[in-house]
């Protein structure tokens, strides 16, 4: 992170941890209920006890105030989906040679990934990420052991790829943010659903996703930015 001010790298790594503490309440249970219902009900319950032991009033402002923060931080992690993403300001890499066809890059990924029939969010989740012939890139995610998600895209879908940190964990991950309509997935899927679209066209219209790459090895990062660069300025120059 030496592209940011210390001050920017010290607020991204609290940021960082933040979403990770605030997603990992919500998972740990405390006598059969999550970690974080307890957080935020805690204030709630001293709350109680003042009305009963007659605290002093400055205390119970105090205690609503502190309710307050604690259901608006909650609020704030879930609505940014416990991570957050800032690109680095410099200059993209030198490019390199893209990867071979179907040469497979271990990497973490974060953000919504789908099957036909079903798809879920994930937080820097084991995955493989590769490129084939036929202009797909592909993202294999897994969910769970022996359980796996995917996402597709290709230089048509493709909006926008920025490097950068993702801030989840310890500390921040160096990140590829990779912008595309989606245009597959459950929805794309569900022949039941009834759309009105024009005549000329036969599927529900794409929206914008965004998923993350993260990496440990710098080298992979930009082989991967520079493969999917490749295929859109190949695709531009045919055009």
């Amino acid at each position: 992170m030496h592209t940011l001010s210390p001050l920017r790298q010290t607020l991204l790594t609290g940021l960082s941890r933040f979403y990770f503490y605030t997603y990992w309440s919500t998972l740990r249970q405390v006598l059969g209920m999550p970690l974080s219902r307890w957080v935020k009900g805690a204030p709630l319950l001293l709350t109680a006890v003042f009305f009963i032991r007659n605290w002093p009033l400055p205390l119970l402002i105090l205690l609503a105030v502190l309710s307050l923060l604690i259901q608006l931080v909650y609020r704030h992690a879930k609505r940014r989906s416990y991570k957050s993403f800032v690109a680095d300001p410099a200059p993209p890499p030198a490019p390199v040679p893209p990867l071979p066809a179907n040469q497979r890059v271990k990497l973490w990924a974060t953000g919504t990934f789908s099957l036909n029939d079903r798809e879920a969010t994930v937080l820097l989740a084991p995955a493989e990420y590769w490129f084939v012939p036929l202009g797909e890139h592909i993202i294999m995610v897994e969910q769970v052991p022996k359980r796996y998600l995917y996402q597709f895209f290709n230089a048509d879908t493709i909006q926008k790829v920025e490097i950068g940190w993702l801030a989840f964990g310890s500390s921040p991950k160096r990140s590829l943010a990779i912008t595309f309509a989606l245009i597959w997935g459950p929805e794309f899927a569900d022949y039941g659903t009834l759309y009105f679209v024009p005549d000329e066209q036969k599927e529900p219209p794409p929206r914008p996703r965004t998923v993350y790459f993260s990496f440990v090895d710098e080298g992979d990062l930009t082989a991967v930015f520079s493969t999917i660069q490749y295929s859109v300025s190949s695709r531009v120059a045919s055009l």
